[in-house]
């Protein structure tokens, strides 16, 4: 019999499974409108407000796009590592470390070349 707190099946997801589906297509979509940033914005329209409205909408999805994944992402963590098997409890930091000591020159200074005649 299971313990309090854990299930016998597979984790279960926090979204209806067609939402995953639709975000799969809203990421396709939204990763094809890099496209229109290779081609002059003037070859849509010569209206210099549109054009800025056109690049300010596909700014604006890609940081849409970018955050959706970014929850999905954090919900794959929860369940996928809810026990906590790669939680990190200490990170190696190069901030404290002594810089590495440097090695004598394998040419004599007689055969050193001046960088400036």
């Amino acid at each position: 019999a299971p313990k309090l707190g854990q299930s016998t099946g597979p984790p279960q997801r926090h979204f209806p499974r067609k939402v995953y589906w639709l975000c799969s297509l809203v990421d396709l979509v939204a990763r094809s409108t890099w496209v229109f940033t290779l081609m002059p914005s003037s070859l849509v329209t010569r209206n210099i407000v549109i054009r800025v409205i056109l690049v300010s909408v596909m700014s604006s999805v890609e940081i849409m796009r970018r955050s959706m994944w970014a929850v999905l992402r954090i919900e794959y963590e929860q369940l996928t590592n809810a026990s906590g098997f790669r939680a990190l409890l200490w990170v190696p930091s190069k901030l404290n470390t002594a810089p590495p000591e440097r090695r004598p020159s394998t040419l004599s200074d007689s055969h050193r070349q001046p960088l400036l005649s």
